[in-house]
């Protein structure tokens, strides 16, 4: 089984402070994932990252075997093929 989603290192400063460092995971496709932690510990950043609503500082997300952040390039969200449902509507 491949992996859907691949983050590498991530890292995001937010207003001068350090959201993510470093942050690394892989996603096997067919498989739920949850991010659990606490307040302000950085999963929705991290989504909002994959789902390409923000730039990471560095690192490189990869989405279904695509390259779709590095430092070469950065995919617009429109043709990454995410979909996302914030905690507030959902519940």
């Amino acid at each position: 089984m491949s992996d859907a989603i691949v983050c590498r290192a991530l890292n995001k400063d937010i207003a001068g402070q350090r959201v993510l460092d470093g942050f690394s995971m892989a996603a096997p496709e067919g498989r739920v994932l949850a991010l659990l932690g606490p307040s302000g510990s950085g999963k929705t950043t991290a989504l909002r990252l994959i789902a390409g609503f923000d730039r990471p500082d560095s690192g490189t997300i990869e989405i279904a075997g695509r390259t779709v952040v590095d430092d070469a390039g950065f995919v617009p969200p429109e043709q990454r093929r995410v979909g996302m449902v914030f905690q507030d509507f959902a519940l």
